[in-house]
């Protein structure tokens, strides 16, 4: 992160080292079907004296009947090195779906927890069969239900290197993120741009340890420090490990909502790489790095005597705005070199003091997170 224009910057825990996971873990069976809901499960109270109820209903279509364990993975806002109960860890109970049959069970997190709270439900079946399974949540005010449906699906994560994107909701809608940890677990951080082009940028990291579900109960507002625009963008950026994020969207007045999965991608980066020098100022290399060592493939001769001196500009692919730098060893960098690290403009005075000699000066050029290798180039003073 040291390298990003942070606007802000929230340090939030530390990688936890690999579990042991037994039962519904490592141990499980090979041939078991899992299915996942990252916000199954929910028994809290809501505003205005209200509570928060799931249900969850299960058909089997594969005629031979469903049996497996519910399992609840306590969800946590707070991310420590224990945020609540990893898979494996946590209480369930067993699921037997007769052939052909529906199962419908209500408030499954008090069943299974015994208390207020939430989480996400796993189900690991005796066997490949794996039922239809709907999950709701929803809102009871008298009897005014309000709330969500998600389809449940298997366990797949998102990793390194992928970016998970989704734009935030209109004004009248409250946003709360999800992040949610494969079995390796997950390093990487949020970042948060306003909806206008080129707007500010705001960066948080979160990492958690494996098979663990986060949730942000105060919302995109608590993960970010600030009330977000309506159609601002956010994304969780995956440097190492594997994960999925999530965002819940309830609506201020009738309490429904939605539920969906971000947006994943994986963006190439071209490598960053000085490629030649230009030597009469038209912006084309005119001396080449051809087998790519990094060592300009013709010697460039110096001539102490030349009325100017000579200007020689890096050529870098992709073409970036990036910074120059050159290796500040005394023994590499010759007298009478001038360099520009805005530009990458060499502009070298040779004195005749130097006759004779050879140097060999390192640059290399760094555009935000890339930095090119060492490029060489060796020149020959001469009278």
């Amino acid at each position: 992160m040291t390298l990003k224009n942070i606007v802000q910057k929230a340090i939030l825990g530390t990688m936890i080292g690999a579990t042991t996971i037994t039962g519904l873990g490592m141990a499980r069976e090979a041939s078991a079907a899992e299915q996942t809901v990252p916000i199954g499960g929910v028994y809290v109270s809501g505003a205005q004296g209200s509570e928060w109820h799931d249900q969850q209903l299960f058909r089997d279509v594969s005629g031979n009947g469903v049996s497996g364990d519910l399992t609840c993975v306590e969800r946590s806002s707070v991310n420590n090195d224990n945020p609540g109960f990893s898979l494996g860890e946590s209480p369930s109970i067993p699921i037997n779906i007769a052939a052909g049959a529906t199962l419908v069970l209500n408030d499954v997190y008090e069943q299974i927890m015994g208390d207020a709270g939430a989480c996400a439900l796993w189900l690991v079946t005796d066997g490949e069969d794996k039922p239809i399974w709907r999950s709701r949540i929803f809102n009871q005010e008298g009897e005014a239900q309000n709330g969500m449906t998600i389809v449940a699906s298997e366990p797949t994560y998102n990793e390194t290197g992928s970016t998970l994107s989704e734009v935030l909701s209109a004004t009248g809608m409250r946003d709360s993120a999800f992040l949610e940890s494969g079995p390796e677990g997950v390093a990487g951080y949020w970042k948060y741009q306003n909806g206008a082009p080129g707007g500010n940028e705001t960066f948080v990291d979160q990492n958690l340890g494996p098979n663990r579900t986060f949730q942000w109960t105060g919302g995109v507002q608590q993960l970010l420090g600030f009330e977000p625009e309506a159609g601002g963008q956010l994304d969780y950026i995956i440097e190492e490990g594997s994960a999925n994020a999530y965002l819940s969207r309830t609506n201020n007045e009738s309490n429904d909502g939605a539920f969906n999965g971000f947006e994943a991608y994986v963006q190439e980066v071209q490598e960053l790489k000085i490629i030649g020098v230009d030597m009469d100022g038209d912006g084309i290399a005119d001396v080449l790095d051809a087998d790519g060592d990094n060592f300009l493939d013709s010697n460039i001769a110096i001539s102490c005597g030349a009325p100017w001196p000579y200007e020689i500009q890096l050529i870098v692919e992709p073409e970036d705005n990036g910074q120059y730098n050159y290796n500040e060893n005394p023994s590499t960098i010759p007298g009478g070199m001038d360099f520009s690290q805005a530009s990458g403009l060499i502009t070298y005075d040779a004195p005749c003091s130097d006759s004779g000699q050879n140097f060999l000066p390192q640059f290399t050029v760094t555009d935000g997170p890339n930095t090119s290798p060492w490029f060489n180039i060796h020149f020959m003073v001469e009278d």
